[in-house]
């Protein structure tokens, strides 16, 4: 227990050292300085579920997304796919597969993101339409690396390229860009405890090539570029309570973005039978929409391979709900 006690004591004064207004206010200020932000879409139901407090618990495919360092679990080879039905009907669809015991003694892992809607154009002189539409689609392909460097510590690394087509059809430019992501997962001998850490989106900014002509100025102009929308995550996670065949979870994170305020999630899943069927809820604190979540999930034989589906919820308050579908299988 005096482990325990002291991991939370250290965890916590990592999280509130600097005084919650002074953060929240100057947080404030970032908001909107950012491009990508499609990039901080959360993919994964089960992570969703648990108010995405997911950096120290990722063991999965999806573990791509949120901590490149969790491909390092995958005991067997995994594909995942996932659907997200976002507000202003936004769709996002994704795939993920890991290959463990490849090269270098490590887990192999590839993702593929792509969100999409249809767009009126409008112009300043014709506010509320020209009659034609356009698509819009953000696409993100990456690869990730990852492996033990001792007994306890795994370290994980991804590369990703990232595609934003802003309406090619009607002559709007194209950004194209590479971003970086890595994290660390490491375990301590007690009630299973595992503290995760991850910079995600590191890279140069999204900057449209060629130039546009300024109505107001009457003159071309070059695109301005804006950063990506990078992010720092710690979290620990651990077993609260195991006594076959229940097994409840809990998990907090915090979120320091690059251009919003931090945020504290936390959330847990109570599984029977190491996940014949899990139930899931989270909660997202200091956060303007999207704070409450919930979801289940259950595993079953897909033939003679292991299969599961995921689904979330969570509350948009005035965006709307925000539902998620996954499926995961091992081959």
């Amino acid at each position: 227990m005096r482990l325990g006690n002291l991991i939370l004591c250290t965890l916590a004064i990592l999280i509130f050292a600097a005084p919650a207004g002074a953060r929240m206010e100057l947080g404030a200020l970032r908001v909107a300085t950012s491009s990508g932000t499609f990039l901080k879409i959360g993919v994964s139901p089960r992570a969703e579920g648990m108010g995405g407090a997911w950096v120290a618990i990722a063991s999965d495919a999806t573990a791509a997304w949120y901590n490149p360092a969790g491909m390092g679990l995958l005991a067997n080879r995994q594909s995942t796919m996932g659907y997200v039905a976002w507000p202003a009907d936004i769709q996002y669809v994704s795939a993920a597969v890991g290959l463990p015991g490849g090269f270098f003694g490590g887990t192999w892992g590839l993702t593929l993101g792509n969100l999409s809607t249809i767009i009126d154009e409008t112009t300043e002189y014709e506010p509320y339409g020209t009659g034609r539409e356009f698509l819009y689609s953000d696409t993100v392909l990456g690869i990730t690396f990852a492996r033990f460097l001792t007994d306890k510590l795994i370290l994980g690394i991804s590369g990703k390229y990232v595609r934003e087509d802003l309406g090619s059809s009607i002559d709007l430019p194209v950004v194209q860009t590479w971003l970086v992501d890595a994290g660390t997962l490491y375990h301590i001998d007690w009630h299973n405890t595992r503290i995760g850490m991850s910079i995600q989106n590191f890279g140069p900014e999204f900057k449209p090539p060629g130039e546009y002509w300024n109505y107001s100025e009457e003159k071309y102009q070059e695109y301005e570029g804006f950063p990506p929308p990078s992010s720092f995550r710690l979290g620990m996670a651990w077993e609260a309570f195991k006594a076959w065949p229940w097994m409840l979870t809990h998990s907090f994170e915090l979120n320091h973005p690059a251009d919003n305020r931090e945020t504290l999630h936390t959330g847990v899943e109570l599984a029977y039978m190491g996940g014949v069927f899990a139930l899931r809820g989270g909660y997202v604190f200091m956060a303007d929409e999207m704070k409450l979540s919930a979801g289940f999930g259950t595993s079953f034989m897909m033939g003679s391979a292991m299969a599961g589906l995921d689904y979330s919820f969570t509350d948009g308050g005035d965006l709307g709900a925000i539902h998620r579908w996954g499926l995961r299988v091992d081959f």
